[in-house]
């Protein structure tokens, strides 16, 4: 690099020397050779610049799974526990019966998800108390219904500098409602997960105390890159998700047996059925979790898969932790 740069200083100045000393202007092949130069050092720089422009979008995404996570434990502080993923008013959670989140899927019975819980503890007080939280956040078409629409609107804190995703209303940051193999209650293609063993799953209401493995070991956030229904409509921040034959919790994902940053290509739907099957970013290299002490660790895609499934558990008897 320091060679190059001393050889286009000598070269200009020879330049510039030999027109004052003959009165003339550049030739061709100077001209070409100073492009040429040029070139290089851009092919040279890029790489960097792109390198230096990824670290502020990285940490300005670690910044707000950070301040996702401080509202997450400041809800806690003052209710006692976390929110849950969503509220439905019409399923019971179960360990026991696998098919408790196949109930009839009554828009009616949809009720916030913890997204807009946790909105006056990221200074938009005003906007949580204008949604109307006796009415359906989410109807079977995957639209926000009225009154409730009115609130859907861009949020900086939900969106990853770094995602793809440009729609302007999309969450980057879902919970994490658990992990394992498969989830603790499937929709009838199998793909849509729901699982009841992590800190922010529909209906929860977990407490520091129900962490086993400790805060400080236990996911509680991360990134996603699967936040767009399809080509024709988009996930936003305010969708609870749905109940019934064609089950999906939403705002959430679980740990499952595919990595982070999965190549979702053998997907027959990649982005509806696999946003509940795991996490990934748009970084090179991993993604942005949050753990339930409020921390934020960026864990590389080469993680072991059974670490990463255990520290998704918030009481499988271990102290998994993942480490750079």
């Amino acid at each position: 690099m320091r060679a190059v740069t001393l050889a286009l200083a000598f070269l200009v100045q020879g330049v510039v020397m030999d027109r004052d000393s003959r009165l003339r202007g550049f030739t061709l092949v100077e001209l070409l050779v100073v492009i040429a130069i040029i070139a290089l050092l851009i092919a040279v720089l890029m790489p960097a610049v792109q390198a230096a422009r990824e670290s502020a979008r990285r940490t300005v995404c670690a910044n707000n799974v950070k301040q996702l996570g401080m509202a997450l434990q400041s809800y806690q502080s003052q209710r006692t526990a976390f929110p849950s993923s969503a509220e439905f008013k019409d399923i019971v959670p179960s360990a026991s019966n696998l098919s408790w989140c196949n109930t009839s899927g009554n828009p009616n019975d949809r009720t916030n998800p913890w997204t807009v819980a946790i909105l006056p503890f990221v200074e938009q007080t005003a906007l949580h108390n204008a949604f109307d939280f006796q009415s359906s956040f989410m109807d079977n078409a995957f639209l926000v219904p009225p009154p409730n629409n009115d609130q859907v609107v861009p949020l900086p804190i939900f969106q990853c500098p770094s995602s793809r995703i440009t729609v302007a209303v999309r969450n980057n940051y879902f919970g994490v409602q658990g992990g394992g193999a498969g989830g603790a209650c499937l929709d009838d293609t199998g793909a849509r997960m729901s699982f009841i063993n992590g800190i922010l799953y529909a209906n929860s209401r977990i407490a520091p105390a129900h962490i086993r493995d400790g805060l400080s070991n236990v996911l509680m956030l991360g990134e996603t890159r699967w936040c767009k229904y399809s080509s024709l409509k988009d996930f936003n921040w305010v969708l609870t998700g749905k109940t019934g034959s064609d089950a999906i919790p939403l705002q959430v994902a679980g740990v499952t047996n595919s990595p982070i940053n999965a190549n979702v290509q053998g997907i027959s739907n990649p982005i509806l059925d696999y946003a509940t099957q795991g996490f990934g970013s748009d970084h090179p290299g991993g993604a942005a979790f949050g753990l339930a002490d409020g921390s934020v660790q960026f864990i590389a895609d080469t993680v072991d898969q059974t670490t990463l499934k255990n520290m998704a558990d918030r009481s499988d008897g271990g102290n998994d932790q993942w480490q750079p």
